[in-house]
């Protein structure tokens, strides 16, 4: 492994690290399966083993206790950015993704993931639970190395871009982009459908990725999961939260059995980890941190990381406190699986073996940053920290010595004002390096042979400036509710001709037309208990009676049949790059967009 050395020219100053491996997995005699579980919105003191009073890990607490634990490992503060990390061992800002909905969650497509690197040497990959990383081609988990997939669509079973109605109980995934009805709970099938592919490639090297989804909302549980939570007084909602935390763990139990027994145990590598911070902080889950999700505080981003591999010798419950990145598993993975790389990549991230075998104690004293600004275009010193060994700089102007001081509530930057200028420096190296592309802006696709139509929804309509004061359309609540909003779609024209714009107040599979209303849905049937969040009211009605679409400047307008699903337009388009808007007219003088538009050529 190359070392760098600590200067003005430590490029990014992130330890960048070029892998120019020859071993291939498929060339080994005995190459090392991988599994990465990434549970949603736990943080690090939502888990029994650190300390937390009320939730029950106890699977959880058995993988901590033999496992190598990173101690201060980072992630980004939201799920999108922190996937893209995870999946390019690159910053996300680098590679275009710095929120969770808008369009600017889908990875780059010129960028290599960490599942096309496990195919390109041999290993059966898949992905069962949450991508968020894209959707339509040719951001699909199939277009970007996986194998197999069942996921949830957008970021929670809830949003639009997922099948409708979905909410955790009984509900449909994708499987290899086809909707398939499953039976159960949301982590019960994903783990499943797992262990179903392990089995099935037992026989070669595979690569699993179980991103569960949980415990992120809808905090869809059964009561009786619940009930020990509520017993011991905590509110519905944390009982839940913490209920969807022990239904995972259960699932964890079940596939550490299945492994063992198997005899696939000892050459496998069991990685867990989760995306950010808890979603529901309170006085007894924060492990002393400030900060919750969203936050560039050590609560943040600072989550666990578990690493066992029998085979590695990764055992025994060793910790480490050297500051780590979900970046370096990528690296990590190239290293210790001898993956083929091609052509050379430079990663943000590094390989952590040297350290967890112990050939090195420190990462080059390197300086990682974390940011999180949700807008659609970023903006230099916006909500960031910077980590450098037991300093935080946070927002450029407060100093905080984690050490000391683990819940950052002593600013000590008028003390030490030289670190203050040394954190801004490097801050500055970093964000002018991975800020290059940030007008790389990733469209949707149309007409391209690898996908006969493409969806697009109103969560990813496009805000031109950040002082755009449009209200998101993510959930599918919204929809029910009828909100008002409207925006368009960038796309990309892959072949001229003939186009067909299908607008839609509903999508599909519900069957209903534009001026129909969904049923309520209640807990008696629909397998939920938790009225809460399992219950859904009547949807409103609108009383559509005209639609427009613009392509490209060109407008077409029609009255609408309230009796029908859909308006049909069809536009001839060029290729190329270009805008996509519609409208919808009502009764009463107001306009919305169409929430779903199906597009595909003639």
């Amino acid at each position: 492994m190359k070392s760098v050395k600590f200067g003005v020219w430590y490029f990014a100053i992130i330890a960048i690290f070029t892998f120019q491996l020859s071993g291939c997995g498929k060339n080994n005699s005995n190459p090392l399966n991988v599994i990465v579980i990434m549970t949603d919105d736990q943080g690090y003191g939502d888990i029994a083993a650190h300390g937390n009073p009320y939730v029950e890990t106890p699977n959880m607490d058995r993988l901590h206790n033999k496992s190598i634990r990173l101690e201060n490992f980072h992630v980004a503060p939201t799920c999108s950015p922190t996937r893209a990390q995870l999946m390019t061992g690159k910053h996300n800002h680098r590679v275009g993704v710095w929120h969770t909905v808008l369009g600017l969650e889908r990875l780059r497509r010129t960028e290599l993931t960490m599942a096309d690197v496990f195919a390109e040497s041999g290993y059966a990959t898949g992905i069962f639970g949450k991508w968020h990383l894209g959707d339509g081609y040719p951001f699909r988990p199939g277009d970007r190395g996986f194998q197999e997939s069942v996921i949830c669509q957008g970021g929670s079973v809830t949003q639009m871009p997922n099948y409708w109605d979905n909410d955790r109980m009984n509900d449909t995934y994708f499987h290899n982009d086809q909707p398939k009805k499953y039976r159960g709970y949301s982590a019960d099938v994903f783990f499943e459908e797992a262990m179903s592919f392990i089995n099935k490639n037992k026989d070669k090297p595979f690569f699993a990725y179980l991103p569960t989804s949980a415990p992120h909302g809808p905090l869809n549980v059964l009561q009786e999961w619940a009930d020990k939570y509520e017993n011991k007084g905590l509110n519905e909602q944390q009982a839940a939260f913490y209920a969807s935390i022990e239904r995972v763990d259960y699932n964890l139990g079940k596939l550490m059995k299945f492994l063992h027994e198997s005899g696939l145990e000892q050459n496998t590598m069991l990685v867990f980890l989760t995306d950010n911070g808890t979603a529901h902080p309170n006085n007894h889950n924060s492990a002393g941190m400030k900060g919750a999700k969203g936050s560039v505080y050590e609560g943040g981003h600072r989550v666990p990381c578990f690493i066992y591999s029998p085979k590695n010798n990764l055992v025994g419950g060793k910790q480490y406190y050297e500051p780590t990145s979900v970046m370096d598993l990528l690296p990590t993975f190239i290293d210790v699986c001898g993956l083929k790389m091609g052509e050379p990549t430079k990663f943000d991230g590094q390989s952590l073996m040297p350290l967890l075998s112990g050939k090195e104690t420190r990462l080059n004293q390197r300086y990682l940053m974390v940011e999180t600004q949700r807008v659609p275009h970023p903006i230099k010193w916006k909500r960031f920290a910077v980590i450098h060994d037991h300093w935080r700089l946070v927002n450029g102007k407060e100093l905080y010595n984690i050490e000391k001081d683990p819940g950052q509530k002593q600013d000590k930057a008028a003390l030490y004002p030289d670190v203050v200028q040394d954190l801004r420096k490097n801050y500055e190296i970093i964000w002018d390096d991975i800020s290059t592309n940030d007008d790389q802006y990733q469209r949707f696709i149309l007409g391209s042979p690898k996908s006969h139509e493409t969806l697009l929804t109103a969560i990813d309509w496009y805000w031109r400036n950040n002082n755009d004061k449009q209200d998101l359309i993510v959930g599918q609540s919204v929809v029910r509710e009828g909100k008002l909003g409207n925006g368009n779609w960038p796309v990309y024209v892959e072949q001229a001709g003939e186009y067909v714009f299908e607008l839609r107040r509903w999508p599909r599979e519900s069957g209903l037309p534009i001026n129909g209303t969904t049923p309520e849905i209640t807990s008696e049937n629909n397998d939920i208990a938790l009225k809460k969040y399992g219950e859904k009211p009547q949807g409103k009605v609108l009383d559509v009676m005209r639609a427009m679409l613009r392509v490209n400047g060109e407008e077409k307008e029609v009255a609408v049949d309230s009796s029908k699903e859909s308006v049909k337009f069809t536009m001839p388009l060029t290729k190329g790059e270009t805008d996509v808007q519609t409208w919808f007219y009502t009764r009463e003088g107001d306009s919305l967009g169409a929430y779903y538009v199906y597009v595909k050529k003639k």
